[in-house]
């Protein structure tokens, strides 16, 4: 294949990436990639993998400790004229010699007390592996509430965009009305005049507007994993290009059981991960308990170390109790640390229970009033609709004044953006209780995008 061919083929390669790139994406493919890249996941896997190391790191101590050990060295010893024998100095001469010294051992140890310590590390690694592996589903669970919250935001933000830009086109159009009356001798100077600041108010709030859409599409990239100048285009549900949709339903009540939220269950855990660390430090009053076995060669011929096992060894055992009388009130700091440690997630647990329960309070109080003033809207959007269309048909016959036309546009501009907003709120409540719930993963994730 020549460099030609391969060039093209790049280039074409290239092209249908950016064309995916390009393509509005769903809701639900945002939260797909969003659990393929975002790094808050990665963080949360690396944890977990750490977790399931401990995990097997936390079980060696049940096993002995055995060790080999190889040494090869060289002494010296100065020569010597006399011995002392029972405190009298007796004449014995010696000359300074110098030798090699061979050694070998195998050396087996094993723990067979120490407070409690060698079983509670492997239970306290069971509950960090469980903790892990809830913080990866709340993770998830966070992750997916702020894709959605970005999705929805980026919605409103396109949709108030399209309302201003109407806005715009309307006050355009409003200007060359302007201009041509008053060519004709129908209108003043001050028509036109206000026309034109009409125009230019329209325009600065478009570019506000527009400011507003390329941070809610960073904010979503963000969310996404991407780089928040990444392309990014959204789609729609059908039928929410309408100028009146169906008002979005909210999640049906039932019976909700808060204690089996997935961060409550992450705090339960941690708060037992605490409670072992504290029994571990606590550990620390009891003495260390161990036994030992050694089997060593000396030689200063290296052949006779290695060779003949059966000969010119020493075989040792021991008990070693080892017991801190004095560490520096090191092991009440860490004793006073533990249960420190042990009340603050405690009290964590406590706090993320009350702020469950009121994000699910405040979102279903939000629910029910939005859906309210969602009808109400729809009446004003329609009602300053007519009475902007009385306005320009005064206007026309030389009734009206540009200044009513430019209220009455106004009056339509706030109540279409105000819908709009209400709209997407309602969304977000909706997800939003949905979380506290925990009722939000299940609902946006598809069967085989779990993380």
């Amino acid at each position: 294949m020549g460099p030609r061919r391969v060039c093209l083929i790049l280039i074409a390669a290239l092209g249908a990436g950016a064309a995916r790139a390009e393509q509005p994406m769903r809701l639900a493919e945002c939260v797909r990639e969003a659990l393929a890249r975002n790094p808050r996941l990665g963080v949360a896997r690396a944890g977990l993998s750490a977790a399931q190391a401990g995990r097997i790191a936390a079980r060696a101590a049940y096993l002995p400790r055995l060790t080999v050990e190889s040494s090869d060295s060289y002494y010296f010893v100065g020569q010597k004229e006399s011995i002392y024998i029972e405190g009298q100095g007796v004449p014995y001469e010696r000359e300074a010699y110098h030798d090699d010294l061979h050694g070998f051992g195998l050396y087996l140890s094993q723990t067979l007390f120490d407070g409690g310590v060698y079983w509670l590390q492997p239970r306290r690694a069971d509950a960090e592996l469980a903790r892990s592996q809830l913080e990866m589903a709340a993770t998830t669970e966070q992750l997916v509430l702020a894709v959605v919250e970005s999705f929805h935001l980026l919605g409103r933000a396109l949709h108030e965009e399209r309302v201003l830009q109407a806005s715009l086109d309307l006050s355009r159009a409003q200007l060359e009305l302007a201009r041509e009356r008053h060519r004709l001798g129908d209108a003043s100077k001050v028509d036109v005049s206000r026309a034109r600041v009409s125009v230019g108010e329209d325009r600065i709030a478009l570019e506000r507007q527009r400011a507003a859409l390329d941070q809610a599409r960073e904010e979503l990239n963000l969310a996404m994993g991407r780089m928040p100048d990444a392309p990014l285009e959204i789609a729609q549900p059908a039928g929410f290009e309408d100028e009146s949709p169906p008002l979005p339903a909210g999640p049906a009540r039932g019976p909700v059981r808060i204690e089996d939220h997935i961060v409550l269950q992450l705090q339960r855990a941690a708060e037992r991960v605490a409670e072992l660390d504290e029994e571990i430090a606590e550990a620390g009053w009891w003495p260390t308990v161990t036994g030992h076995i050694s089997y060593s060669r000396q030689d200063p011929e290296f052949y006779k170390v290695y060779s003949r096992f059966d000969e010119l060894f020493t075989l040792n055992f021991g008990l070693r109790i080892v017991y801190p009388l004095f560490e520096g009130f090191a092991l009440e700091a860490r004793i006073e640390t533990a249960r420190a440690q042990a009340e603050r997630v405690r009290s964590q647990r406590a706090l993320a229970e009350q702020d469950l329960g009121a994000q699910r309070i405040r979102a279903e109080r939000q629910i029910e009033r939005l859906q309210r003033i969602y009808g109400v809207e729809a009446d004003n959007v329609t009602a300053a609709a007519d009475s902007l269309t009385l306005a320009q048909e005064r206007y026309a016959v030389g009734e009206g004044t540009a200044l009513e036309i430019r209220d009455a546009q106004l009056a339509v501009t706030r109540a279409r953006l105000a819908r709009v907003q209400t709209r997407f709120d309602l969304l977000i409540a909706t997800a939003r209780l949905q979380y506290a719930r925990g009722e939000l993963a299940d609902t946006y994730i598809e069967d085989g995008d779990s993380p």
